[in-house]
């Protein structure tokens, strides 16, 4: 319901905020809207109304309607509660989410870095590595191609902290896993900017 909303600034509301995603979910239909305030004869309390009547005819209901206060006492009543922490999970929030591939690029002082993370549900389903312009050789930048792979599979999309630290493959990428690997820099520079492009 649309009561008094900028719609001049909607659109840029609605508008995914991380570019270069490319998703399988369902496209978004566009459809005309407007505020209720345009229509002077309508209150708010009659379009609620008039919610409520159609409802009951799509699902046949007959009973009274039941007005509930939102206070502390109805927050304690045990399936409320229960809903409530249901869709503050993680599960709820991003355990869902459909297929996407998000694609970034960025310059570091060893080189031009390219990743590609593939996430269904809220898992990592890969992150694969490509770098170009770099003063690493072939064997090394395959070991820190391996260590991105191999660190981030399986783990959750970093939209919450605790995921956040359990996706990025900084904390795995130590002198002691790439043996003879001289990027340890390089490591530590993948790991911060998986965090930064997957909180977007």
């Amino acid at each position: 319901m649309l009561i008094s909303t900028r719609l001049d600034q909607l659109g840029d509301v609605l508008r995914p905020v991380k570019k270069h995603i490319v998703t399988k979910g369902v496209e978004s239909v566009r459809s005309p809207v407007c505020n209720l305030h345009q229509y002077k004869s309508i209150t708010h309390e009659d379009f609620t109304a008039a919610i409520i009547t159609e409802f009951r005819k799509d699902y046949g209901i007959v009973s009274d309607t039941c007005l509930v206060q939102d206070t502390g006492a109805v927050r304690n009543i045990g399936y409320i509660c229960q809903g409530i922490s249901e869709l503050t999970t993680w599960d709820w929030l991003y355990g869902q989410t459909p297929e996407f591939t998000q694609t970034a690029t960025r310059i570091f002082p060893w080189g031009e870095a390219t990743v590609q993370i593939r996430s269904k549900h809220g898992l990592i389903l890969e992150c694969s590595l490509q770098v170009e312009n770099t003063r690493f050789s072939g064997a090394e930048i395959g070991v820190l191609q391996e260590r991105v792979r191999a660190g981030s599979a399986n783990k959750r999309y970093g939209f919450e902290g605790e995921a956040l630290k359990n996706s990025v493959v900084e904390k795995s990428c130590t002198p002691s896993t790439a043996e003879g690997f001289q990027g340890e820099q390089a490591f530590r520079d993948v790991g911060r900017w998986l965090r930064e492009a997957m909180q977007g």
